[in-house]
């Protein structure tokens, strides 16, 4: 760490111990946050009679650590998340830096995160879902291009399309289908002036 990146750090902010993994073999790299949204619990219902639990939360942090929607971070408390999405904003939390350097590198990483039990067994096992020219839910909320699946997510996927094209078969309007233990890559054929949709049940078994 120089200069640079200690004036850039906020640390009335970010007074929380956390540590982020993007792989298996790579070391676990120290980094300090704060909360930005506190965590909240939804419940699905997978089939009947069978829930499922997901938590999620938002922390911050100024901390450069190449995040990456595929890497994982074990919080102060110990519990582990996966990094889903992230945006940068910039901050003006120390402007005494201006005094040695021409503009403020303090950009500040705003990360949405979901609970995982088991963040190395994902890394041996894990399935990804990519979208092609397609809006893609999982779980209700909108996900980027990448996105590792979870046993149970429910995806929904929307387009002004003719039909959409899941792992190279073709589905209609209103299709329901389950997945198991695989890669998702969906995409859509046509165009249409009319939306159509349909779901998708992940199912991980090993």
């Amino acid at each position: 760490m120089d200069i640079t990146d200690f004036l850039a750090h906020d640390r009335k902010k970010e007074f929380l111990v956390g540590y982020y993994k993007n792989s298996e073999s790579a070391p676990e790299a120290y980094f300090e946050y704060g909360i930005e949204s506190d965590k909240t619990t939804a419940y699905n219902m997978l089939i009947k009679n069978v829930m499922s639990a997901r938590s999620n939360m938002i922390i911050h942090t100024t901390w450069d650590m190449g995040w990456d929607t595929l890497g994982f971070v074990e919080l102060q408390d110990g519990t582990d998340w996966q990094v889903v999405d992230y945006t940068t904003r910039l901050t003006k939390h120390n402007p005494n830096v201006l005094r040695i350097i021409k503009s403020n590198p303090a950009t500040e990483y705003v990360l949405s995160l979901v609970a995982v039990d088991n963040p190395l067994k994902k890394f041996r096992n894990e399935y990804q879902l990519y979208r092609t020219g397609v809006t893609v839910k999982v779980n209700g909320n909108y996900i980027p291009e990448k996105y590792i699946l979870q046993n149970g997510d429910k995806i929904e996927v929307f387009g002004y399309v003719q039909k959409f094209n899941v792992n190279d078969t073709e589905y209609d309007n209103g299709a329901d289908i389950i997945i198991k233990d695989q890669n998702i890559s969906i995409s859509g054929t046509g165009s249409a002036v009319n939306y159509i949709s349909m779901k998708i049940l992940f199912r991980q078994t090993d």
